[in-house]
């Protein structure tokens, strides 16, 4: 994980909205404007699947200094995440 990325009051995981080129619905520029409203650091980071969605909580765990909150932002529905590009869910438990 970068150095900014260890320091940052917020770290967002999120993935795709849609498959669709034209569709470029993304939960960024309503983070972007609380952030600088609050007055906090933002890194953003993107995942299509479970297995990138581990990677990137793994890098969050192993870092010496690591971001406040984590948000994870995609669709999904009781104890599983539907990233746009996964074939499947990706269960809680498994992540």
């Amino acid at each position: 994980m970068s150095p900014s990325a260890r320091n940052a009051d917020l770290l967002v995981l999120e993935s795709d909205w849609g498959e669709d080129l034209a569709d470029c619905k993304s939960s960024r520029p309503f983070i972007e404007g609380l952030a600088s409203a609050l007055g906090i650091t933002t890194v953003f980071r993107s995942f299509h699947t479970g297995r990138d969605l581990e990677h990137w909580l793994h890098q969050v765990f192993i870092a010496k200094q690591s971001p406040r909150v984590v948000y994870i932002s995609t669709h999904g529905t009781r104890r599983c995440l539907h990233p746009s590009l996964s074939k499947k869910g990706v269960q809680f438990r498994d992540v």
